[in-house]
Order: C-alpha cells, then structure tokens, then sequence
C-alpha cells in the first residue's frame, strides 16, 4: 500500500500558505449587483428592489445593504430619489469623487505616494469629524473599537481597523471624502499589510483609534487631527512601510 503523503509535502519547500483575504459583507454584494448591470440584467434607469427586500434575498442585514448601495451610490453606479427609491445610473458622466478615486488607482502600485496622500487627507477627516459628527456617528465608531478590543485576529483586526476610517470619513458628512476613503481601504487591503501579531503594536494600534475617538467624542477638532496625524506615522511602522 503506497504512503499516503501529507497535503503540505506536495507544496515547493518554503512555501508558506497565507491567510484568505475574506471580502466584506457589503462589498460582496456591491460586486453582485455591479455584475448584474455589467450582464445587461439591470440597465440604466431600472429601480432597485427595497432595502429590506434586498436584504432577505442576500440574506444579510439591512445595514449591509445599506453600506453596499451607498458605495455604489459613491461610484456613481446608483441614485436614490427621495420617496422613489433606487435606480442604475450607470454610464453617466463620472462624478468629482469617481475621478480622485481612479486617480488613486492608477497609483495603486506605489504605496509610499498612497501613505503621503493618506498623510494629507485623513488628519482633515480627523479635524472634520471633530466638528460634524452626529450622536449615531459616535456611537457607530464605539462600537468599531468594541469589536477590536475583542478580536485577537489579525485579518479581523484590519478589517476593522478600515471599518474605522471608513466611519470617520462618513461622519464629516462629506461624501468626497467617504468615497476617497472607500478606494484607499481597498488598495491597502490588496497589498496584503497586516497590523504585527506582536501583542504591544496591537496594543499601539487601539490605542492610537480610542485617542482619536476621544477627541473626536469631545468636539476637539485640533486634537483629533494631531491624533490621526500620530497614528498613520505609527501605522507605517507597523506595516513595515514607514519611508522616514
């Protein structure tokens, strides 16, 4: 009877296995509903079933499917219409957000340019939340930072670690910057950085968001954007992209 071989033997030696980068909720179904425009099985002008229905189809929660629609919203993919509902707006002329997120794509193979922009434009997101967030911004951001406070993945961790920028961007109430933010996730995300496994850069890493929150909690624009400004220069040590 032949040896049976293990599984990993069959891999060339010092190949190492990585951890699946897992999509989130909403952007899995973004892509489908993208799919179906990009099939002709919605065409521009078409409504969009309701939230709740749309819900029970993907079989997620309505906050998902709220995320999904509006970062197609923010690609200029849909329109909501107040009292309407949603429709495809596809192939219409692409809005100011849509252009500076494809300019950032473009520079997606250099991340030192994508940090220097991130140096630029989240201390200002910082600033802004300070100012315009709203009682349910605060409380979304609190309850991203409970969930990394009990999390020990590190996949889990930096997902959570953009749910938390992303959350920032969307309570200055300016959807430039969401949507900006939206495709700067996306590009780290594929350049597979991760936060160190090593307990003290963790600890760094939550501490930097809970200061940032804090200020932003106590309507202290300054102080938030110093905070945020604190926290990217500590990031990119951690991922190994600090260029100083």
């Amino acid at each position: 009877m032949a040896e049976k071989k293990n599984t990993l033997d069959l891999y060339p030696s010092g190949k190492k296995l990585k951890a699946i980068n897992r999509p989130k909720v909403y952007e899995e179904i973004s892509a489908q509903i993208k799919g179906l425009i990009e099939d002709g099985k919605l065409k521009n002008g078409d409504q969009l079933p309701p939230e709740r229905e749309l819900a029970k189809i993907f079989k997620v929660s309505r906050y998902s499917v709220r995320e999904a629609i509006h970062s197609l919203q923010e690609q200029g993919v849909l329109k909501s219409r107040l009292g309407s509902g949603t429709y495809v707006v596809y192939g219409k002329e692409p809005s100011v957000a849509e252009l500076l997120a494809l300019a950032i794509e473009s520079e997606k193979g250099k991340i030192k340019d994508v940090f220097e922009f991130r140096h630029f434009l989240e201390p200002h997101i910082a600033y802004l939340a300070g100012a315009n967030a709203s009682a349910e911004d605060i409380k979304n951001l609190e309850a991203i930072l409970d969930r990394q406070r009990l999390t020990w993945d590190v996949a889990r961790l930096n997902e959570l670690g953009e749910d938390f920028h992303l959350a920032l961007a969307k309570s200055t109430g300016n959807s430039i910057f969401y949507s900006v933010t939206v495709r700067i996730n996306d590009i780290l995300s594929k350049t597979r950085l991760e936060v160190s496994q090593d307990q003290a850069a963790r600890e760094k890493y939550l501490s930097d968001h809970n200061e940032i929150f804090e200020a932003v909690k106590s309507r202290n624009s300054e102080l938030a954007k110093k905070k945020m400004s604190k926290h990217l220069h500590s990031i990119e040590r951690i991922l190994g992209e600090d260029q100083s």
